[in-house]
């Protein structure tokens, strides 16, 4: 089989645009790499545009079921496993810009889950998403949710907010160990994804992935590290503008899942 050193998996779903400029700003920033396009299948018309623009940009693309995040990168892993050999694997949105990949700082990491910065629209910085496990903050997030108790769902927010300010103005060395880092760009590397036969629980349609991915790589003891070696920028205008689900219904329902999966 084929080497690269990184595969780059993205999961798209309707947003063609969002691809085009995400597989440029890999082509700018990142060498030895190859890229599958995954397609969460909305009809055969958009299937057929990204199809092309994933030949035009010499990547694979697979079709599947619109399952989901957690689905269609579990299918995009499994390709992955099935036609290369690799020293890493990134799970991205296309809703994503690269501004710096600095793969021989990544080398030296053998078994990690990585995020990097992630700044978005607003000049806000997504990572790391949880600093640690806050079984505080995830009480009051969690209650919130279940009890329709906005106060409670906001304090849990703005904690987690506050505490990853502090991570990042405290945050001087080349890597830091977190609980969890944004769903949106993250790295894995190929002890880790030949550790897990299904990385995403299919059971979450989207929203709350990086948690409950953060709880499995810890029972597993792998590290989930922050790193300034990677840089992205976060449009936030990706595959929530094309669906016809109504994202509040869906956050709520699936931070309640994963919290329930993992209260203890």
């Amino acid at each position: 089989m084929k080497k690269f050193r990184d595969i780059f998996i993205v999961l798209v779903y309707r947003n063609i645009d969002d691809l085009v400029d995400f597989l440029k700003s890999i082509k700018n920033s990142v060498a030895d790499y190859h890229i599958i396009v995954v397609n969460s299948y909305y009809d055969q018309d958009s299937m057929l545009q990204i199809k092309k623009v994933a030949e035009n940009y010499d990547c694979d693309f697979v079709n599947t079921e619109n399952k989901g995040y957690g689905h269609g990168n579990n299918v995009g892993l499994q390709f992955a496993r099935d036609n290369y050999d690799f020293d890493r694997v990134v799970i991205s949105n296309p809703d994503i810009i690269i501004k710096e990949y600095h793969q021989d700082e990544l080398d030296k990491l053998d078994s990690a889950a990585i995020g990097g910065i992630v700044e978005n629209i607003n000049g806000s910085f997504q990572n790391p998403l949880a600093y640690f496990n806050n079984k505080f903050s995830s009480w009051l997030i969690y209650n919130g949710l279940k009890y329709n108790h906005r106060t409670l769902f906001s304090i849990g927010l703005a904690i987690n907010k506050i505490t990853r300010i502090f991570c990042m103005i405290g945050f001087k060395k080349d890597f830091l160990k977190v609980f969890a880092v944004h769903g949106c760009f993250f790295v894995l590397t190929l002890k880790v994804v030949e550790s897990i036969d299904q990385l995403f629980d299919e059971n979450i349609f989207m929203f709350g992935e990086e948690v409950d991915l953060g709880y499995k790589l810890q029972e597993l003891g792998i590290p989930v590290y922050f790193t300034k070696w990677i840089s992205v920028f976060h449009k936030e205008d990706g595959s929530q503008k094309f669906s016809k689900l109504n994202s509040s219904s869906e956050m709520k329902k699936s931070n309640i899942y994963v919290y329930e999966k993992h209260r203890k």
